[in-house]
């Protein structure tokens, strides 16, 4: 308030604040409702969640990212009923995620497990060295992972077609299988473990091998859900339920705009103005397609 009057010599009250936002949250709900109509037709979906603060209690900000859509959602837990309240009861495309649990209980689909999860942990593996297992276990891994990413590489740069992306990985998922058999049994019990939780996700991980549009990693959620990272460290979260409500649009809106290469601050005027004329409400979804 200090900065309109300061700057733009406006004088304006907080309870003129907290109304302007409501007004926007209401303006931008067609296009949010609209963008979580459409995430259960995609063919793939990205999803991330993370750590949100609201009304003094830790809940959950979800994120869902498809080609050109972004959705975000509050809630107060990381269940797989989130997912069913999103996505429906069945989800037909590809879902793209790390190992929670919830995701594997809510989709029995083809899923794509996040590598760079995975790579995470095994150099977690090899820097703490507890044993020489963990040492042969994680060298051989990273070394045939790294194979198989030169492989993704050279295919997008389309020097690979798809047909010999994945004849040129049969071998290479031969040594990985052999890797993690060796050493399900460990006596390292975070190389056993890591090595058990792979053959469990085994049908998951190759995915985006033989499936356009699939990526080998979670990056695009993750890289969705980081602006709303950042702006939790310097708020206070959400103090109502419409503040979650408003959090989650903006995000939804600007994100969605952003993919689109889009203005998202001009959409929210354009919206802002449809909305107060009774006009129909700038679509995200058609533009996307």
């Amino acid at each position: 308030m200090d900065i309109f009057k300061t700057i733009f010599a406006i004088d304006i009250s907080l309870g003129s604040v907290c109304n302007l936002h409501e007004e926007v949250s209401r303006a931008l709900e067609p296009s949010y409702e609209e963008i979580k109509k459409a995430l259960p037709q995609q063919s793939v979906v990205n999803v991330d969640e993370t750590g949100w603060r609201s009304m003094g209690r830790c809940v959950w900000l979800w994120i869902f990212v498809a080609p050109s859509l972004a959705f975000f959602t509050l809630a107060p837990s990381r269940r797989a009923h989130v997912l069913k309240g999103v996505l429906g009861d069945i989800f037909r495309g590809i879902l793209c995620s790390d190992r929670f649990s919830a995701y594997g209980r809510y989709h029995k689909g083809l899923r794509q497990i996040c590598w760079a999860h995975v790579i995470r942990e095994i150099k977690g593996i090899r820097h703490a060295c507890r044993s020489p297992d963990a040492a042969r276990f994680s060298r051989w891994m990273l070394s045939e992972i790294g194979r198989m990413f030169a492989l993704f590489h050279a295919f997008r740069s389309e020097l690979l077609d798809r047909q010999a992306l994945v004849q040129k990985s049969v071998p290479l998922r031969a040594r990985m299988s052999n890797c993690l058999q060796t050493y399900e049994l460990s006596v390292d019990p975070d190389v056993a473990r890591m090595a058990r939780g792979l053959l469990k996700y085994w049908n998951c991980l190759f995915t985006f091998l033989e499936h356009d549009g699939v990526e080998p990693t979670n990056n695009a959620a993750e890289r969705g859900v980081r602006p709303a990272v950042q702006w939790r460290k310097i708020c206070f979260g959400n103090q109502s339920p419409e503040g979650e409500l408003l959090t989650a649009r903006l995000l939804t809106v600007t994100k969605t705009c952003l993919f689109q290469r889009k203005n998202p601050f001009h959409h929210l005027v354009e919206a802002l103005n449809a909305y107060r004329c009774g006009l129909a409400h700038p679509s995200l979804v058609n533009s996307s397609r």
